[in-house]
Formats: structure tokens, C-alpha cells, sequence
């Protein structure tokens, strides 16, 4: 079945309660499970929104920075990282920015490293952080395989989520289903363990990844 539109609500903003009472209006109810973000799902999937209201209402949300429209299972990696609000933390396959910009709201008082090796996905990343007025997060374009040295000890957290071909997508895109192989995911499995080992060695002590 397709899966439903979720979003995250941007904290801190004056309006929160006339966000969410727009969001229960249009049948979203919180995500129970999802307790460091507020989030919501709505009941109806991006393709088959009830009414053009509907539509609109999601669109400006989004737009004007009150909430990020992102899957749930997006929203993970970040919750069950649980930085501390000080944290120096990296992503280091950032773009378009929605993990991102949820470690940002996790430590105010820290810095998030956001890195994008694509030239062509940095500027969304670029556009998410100004959507949401995010002012500690540093945008940097390496390789995830050759990022350079940290200061010692090093990051406190890291969110890997690596290029990968796209599986998991056919709940948004059936026609994954007609291309897809196993030798395809195979095709990036060096890559993957390589960013991942790289990001491993840029952990401080104890850190968590």
C-alpha cells in the first residue's frame, strides 16, 4: 500500500498550535512512538490527497518552514542516535537535508556537519537549512570515503545513510519493482562499507554512529 504522508513539526516557532491544529484539521494525528520530534501522519498519501485544500494547506506548511514533510522511517536514524544538545554532529550523505535539519533542532546549543558530495543535491540541501532558518549547521561537499581529520576526540555522532538502489522506494515508485535485481544492490556494497569505515574513524571514543 502507499505509504502516507508524514511530517515533522519545526520546534520553537511561535505558531506551533495553529500548525497542529491545521494538521488535525486535515486528519493527521501525532506519531505516538516518535517522542524526541513531533511528528504527524496524515490520512491520506502524497498522491492522493482528499481535496486541493489539502494540498495547499501541506504545500504552505512545508514551504513557509512549519513543518518538513519526511517519511517516519526517516526520522530514525536521528531519534535513536539521541544526541545531547552540545554535540558536534555529522551526516555524512546529507542532502536533501530532512535528517539533517532534525539533528540541527537536536542540539541547539552543537553544530551539525552536513555533507553532500553531489554538487547538484547540495543546493537543496542549502535551501532546506534557509527554509527552516537553521543557523548551526555547516555545509561541506566531500567524498563520504575522503572526509578529512577531525579535531581530537573527535564527532560524538554520526548518521551514515548511504547511497543505496532504492529497494525500499517501491511503496512510492512501483516501477522500481520492473528494474530492480539483486546485483544491484550488490553494485554499491563496497561503497557503502566505505563511508561507513571512514565515519567510523572520524567517532570519538564512546561515540555513537
Amino acid at each position: 500500500s502507499p505509504l502516507p504522508v508524514t511530517c515533522r513539526l519545526t520546534p520553537h516557532r511561535i505558531d506551533m498550535d495553529w500548525t497542529r491544529e491545521i494538521l488535525s484539521q486535515l486528519g493527521g494525528k501525532q506519531i505516538p512512538w516518535m517522542t524526541s520530534t513531533e511528528a504527524w501522519v496524515m490520512p491520506f498519501s502524497k498522491g492522493d490527497f482528499p481535496d486541493d485544500y489539502s494540498k495547499k494547506m501541506m504545500a504552505i506548511l512545508h514551504e513557509t518552514g512549519r513543518i518538513t514533510r519526511q517519511e517516519a522511517v526517516s526520522m530514525l536514524p536521528p531519534a535513536v542516535l539521541e544526541p545531547n544538545d552540545c554535540d558536534l554532529v555529522l551526516d555524512t550523505c546529507a542532502a536533501p537535508g530532512s535528517k539533517a535539519t532534525q539533528l540541527s533542532e537536536l542540539v541547539p546549543n552543537g553544530v551539525v556537519l552536513a555533507n553532500e558530495p553531489s554538487s547538484g543535491r547540495l543546493n537543496l540541501l542549502a535551501t532546506n537549512r534557509g527554509r527552516l532558518g537553521i543557523s548551526n549547521m555547516v555545509i561541506m561537499q566531500h567524498d563520504g570515503r575522503h572526509i578529512g581529520r577531525m579535531p581530537h576526540p573527535g564527532i560524538d555522532g554520526i548518521v551514515v545513510d548511504a547511497p543505496c538502489s532504492g529497494s525500499a522506494t517501491t511503496r512510492k515508485n512501483r516501477e522500481v519493482w520492473n528494474e530492480w535485481t539483486p546485483k544491484v544492490g550488490r553494485s554499491l556494497f563496497k561503497l557503502q562499507v566505505d563511508i561507513a569505515f571512514r565515519a567510523a574513524n572520524l567517532l570519538k571514543p564512546g561515540g555513537k554512529m
